[in-house]
This record gives C-alpha cells, sequence and structure tokens, in this order.
C-alpha cells in the first residue's frame, strides 16, 4: 500500500518506495495532474505480471491486467492505467481520507521472470532483431515514398516537355506559315509588260533598283541594237534611264525567281 498525504495539493509525479516480489523489484508511480497511476519493473530483467489497483475504504477499484514488462529504463519497462480518478472524486471525504491521504492498494502476481539466464539472452536478441526489422521497414516504406514521387514528378516532366515540343512545333508551323503569307502578299510587276514576276520569269535591274523583265530587256536591246543610227538606249533602264547594272538576286530568291 502507497499511502500520499495532502494529495489533493500535489502536482507533481509521486514515486514510491522500491519494492521487491519473488526476485524482481517494482516501485509505482502515481502522477496527479494526469489521474495516471504505472507500475514499473526496475529489475535487470524482464517479467510478466498482472495487477490492479484499488482505494482503501472505497469503492474504487480497477480490472486485472496483464502486461510483459521490459528490464528496467526500458520504454516499456512502466505500464499502468490512465485516467483512473476524476478530479471530481479527487476530494476529500471521498477517494481521500478527511485529512487529504490516499492510499493506494496495489495487487501484484507475478506469472513470469526472465532472470540473467538463457530467456534473458533470447529476449534481447528477438527485441535486437525486431527494431532491425522495423527499421527495414520503414527504410522500405521511405524508398517507396520516394519512388512515387520520383515517378509522379518525372510524368509531370514528360508532359511539360511534350507540351513544350508540340508548341514549339506549332510556332515553327505559323512563322513558316506567316513568311509564305508575306512572301505570297508580295506582287512585282515588270514595269514595261505588267506581267507580274513569277517563274521561270527572270529579271534585270539598275543601279536605283529598277526592275525589268529578261524578256522586255532583250526585245528593247535588240531594237536598239537593229537602228542603224545606233540608239544610245542600249542597256539603259527604262524607268530611271541609268544603266542596267546585273540581276537583282535577292529579290529573285524572294520571289523564288531562281
Amino acid at each position: 500500500m502507497i499511502e500520499a498525504q495532502d494529495f489533493d495539493m500535489i502536482q507533481d509525479t509521486i514515486y514510491s518506495k522500491d519494492f521487491i516480489i519473488s526476485s524482481s523489484t517494482f516501485r509505482v508511480q502515481i502522477c496527479p495532474r494526469k489521474y495516471n497511476v504505472y507500475l514499473e519493473n526496475r529489475s535487470d530483467w524482464c517479467v510478466r505480471a498482472k495487477y490492479k489497483f484499488s482505494i482503501n475504504h472505497t469503492d474504487f477499484k480497477t480490472d486485472w491486467n496483464e502486461d510483459y514488462f521490459e528490464k528496467k529504463y526500458h520504454t516499456n519497462s512502466t505500464w499502468g492505467c490512465r485516467d483512473i480518478f476524476s478530479e471530481t472524486r479527487r476530494k476529500r471525504d471521498d477517494l481521500l481520507s478527511s485529512n487529504g491521504t490516499l492510499k493506494l492498494q496495489i495487487d501484484i502476481e507475478l506469472t513470469r521472470e526472465e532472470l540473467h539466464g538463457t530467456t534473458d539472452k533470447n529476449s534481447e536478441q528477438i527485441e535486437s532483431l525486431n527494431r532491425k526489422v522495423n527499421y527495414q521497414t520503414q527504410q522500405i516504406q521511405l524508398l517507396k515514398d520516394d519512388f512515387r514521387d520520383m515517378e509522379s514528378q518525372s510524368r509531370k516532366d514528360t508532359t511539360e516537355l511534350k507540351n513544350m515540343i508540340e508548341n514549339l512545333a506549332a510556332l515553327f508551323i505559323q512563322k513558316g506559315q506567316d513568311q509564305k503569307d508575306v512572301v505570297s502578299d508580295i506582287v512585282v510587276e515588270c514595269p514595261v509588260c505588267m506581267e507580274v514576276a513569277k517563274s521561270p520569269m527572270r529579271l534585270k535591274q539598275c543601279g536605283q533598283g529598277h526592275i525589268i523583265c529578261d524578256t522586255c530587256h532583250d526585245r528593247a536591246r535588240e531594237e536598239a541594237l537593229s537602228d542603224r543610227a545606233g540608239n544610245p538606249s542600249v542597256d539603259l533602264c527604262h524607268t530611271c534611264r541609268q544603266v542596267i547594272t546585273g540581276r537583282p538576286a535577292e529579290l529573285e530568291r524572294v520571289l523564288g525567281l531562281c
């Protein structure tokens, strides 16, 4: 039994003195603020035990619980009951005596003690293997999560790349069409015969850039050469009367004449 005086004024965790059952050592923890009571294994080996809590001279008691207690300082070396009594009953002349004392009774029945022998070593090995298995399981799950993220990102990048290629192809097609439209809108006529310049027509030009088709230029040249008096208009521009210098190569390329 544990007696805690002025329990209704206590806020910090209360620890009982160590007590021995068979070869194993235990102590009790009481957390007033959370209304929790725990049984802690203080031995250097693992035990299995049944336990229940009750408060003397009251109707309060818990059912029997059975747990496996790891050796001391281990995370699972402590088991117990949470919220075993409410704040409304944590008062004098109820769960507490008239002077505010809590009289907590703990009944314990050991069902297994794993002392320092082979059983303890086997438990440690099993525990070690369980930790390794849990760790590997967590790592595998992390790898699966990373793979799913990479796969999702890869699909997203592939979709974006396809869209970029499609947009770029459409841009090139549109640009080519725009260039064709610009070329198709250009209309160049010979100023003599007034025919539109198109293949297989060829052109000549003067230094000012004025053009004349080959047919009209050849006809004018023949007429000038046939004049017995010698026509000074041979190889002169029909528009500005300057000398014909050659072909407008770039214009012919744009018009598709060469």
